[in-house]
């Protein structure tokens, strides 16, 4: 299995029109469809390839999609990303308490400061639990908007053990 290896995780997206998503441990994107989109049984290509920004730090976990068709991808790091499907554009918030993430893995990758993939309902709220927290963030359609003590709309729960 050496072409897994340099995958960031194994969660990965297909969208509607046959698109094939997935992260690579470089912090790259890559869509993948079919060489010739009328023919099912043509040769996978590369569509498109993204790298993400150079202040995002950690693999990615998940990747996800808007309702309105945005991709999420979330690291171990605890950034969340909004990413258009032609990687023209890219919105990214870091959530809150993760600051040191880089140092709070307790083994190697999906065990870090955030280990699983997120979940996004019909609202753009998207939900990702960290080592310590549970939180919902919310993609407006413009801008990823993180959790503000004033506002129902996002909001970030202790873990109780």
């Amino acid at each position: 299995m050496n072409k897994l290896r340099d995958l960031a995780n194994l969660y990965i997206l297909l969208s509607r029109d046959q698109t094939y998503f997935i992260a690579n441990r470089q912090g790259f994107i890559t869509a993948y469809a079919d060489a010739d989109p009328n023919d099912s049984t043509s040769e996978i290509a590369v569509k498109a390839r993204s790298q993400l920004p150079a202040q995002v730090t950690g693999p990615v976990l998940g990747l996800n999609m808007t309702f309105g068709g945005r991709l999420v991808a979330v690291t171990e790091h605890g950034w969340v990303i909004a990413v258009r499907q032609a990687f023209s554009e890219h919105h990214m918030l870091r959530m809150q308490h993760s600051q040191g993430a880089e140092a709070k893995a307790t083994g190697p990758v999906g065990k870090g400061w955030v280990r699983n993939a997120l979940a996004i309902d019909t609202g753009n709220g998207i939900y990702n639990a960290s080592q310590a927290h549970m939180h919902r963030v919310i993609w407006t359609g413009e801008i990823i908007h993180g959790f503000d003590q004033r506002s129902l709309d996002y909001w970030l729960s202790k873990w109780h053990w």
